[in-house]
């Protein structure tokens, strides 16, 4: 069972899902806003108020034996993959490719600009996986970025944003990967 947790505003909605794991399988937060939000490289991740996708969903591994490694990636992919097929299916006149390790970006004016981030942090006990937070932020209704950052947003691209929806079939897009990956 998810138990599904939704702030108006928290630093990092990894942070959260980190501490409202302890004691739960599994956890999705989701925020209006995250003032601490971070990206790779200690980069962060910042975005307007309430028309922004602030999503972590945290998992508690119990398996033991599995490829470690794999295991690990599986998430980064699958969490990569879900952003990319959701944007799809939501604007079907944009195009959209993954840029390794964990971004997403989308074609607009001939340039490919950053729409979406994946982050995932681990937690080991020893060297077993103790738990996952897969972390992604996808710019809805953003209008402005930082001029270091070449980056768009839905709204930009000129796609109707309805963040709830874009949230839950990003959820559903994450939970069919992981069902398919679970049959390998």
């Amino acid at each position: 069972m998810i138990d599904i947790f939704s702030f108006g505003s928290v630093a990092s909605t990894n942070d959260v899902a980190k501490i409202l794991l302890e004691g739960r399988t599994s956890v999705i937060v989701t925020a209006n806003y995250q003032y601490k939000g971070r990206g790779r490289n200690n980069k962060q991740w910042l975005g307007d108020y309430g028309g922004n996708i602030f999503l972590s969903i945290g998992i508690m591994h119990k398996e033991a034996g599995r490829d470690i490694s794999q295991q690990m990636l599986v998430y980064q992919c699958v969490g990569c993959m879900a952003v990319k097929n959701t944007l799809q299916n939501i604007a079907p006149g944009c195009k959209f490719v993954l840029i390794y390790p964990n971004d997403v970006y989308a074609l607009q004016n001939g340039e490919w600009r950053k729409i979406s981030g994946v982050l995932v942090e681990n937690e080991f006990v020893g060297s077993s996986l103790k738990s996952t937070i897969l972390g992604i932020g996808v710019n809805g209704i953003q209008m402005e970025f930082n001029p270091d950052v070449v980056a768009t947003s839905l709204v930009l691209l000129g796609v109707v944003v309805d963040v709830v929806v874009v949230k839950s079939q990003i959820l559903e897009e994450i939970q069919q990967l992981l069902q398919q990956n679970r049959k390998k």
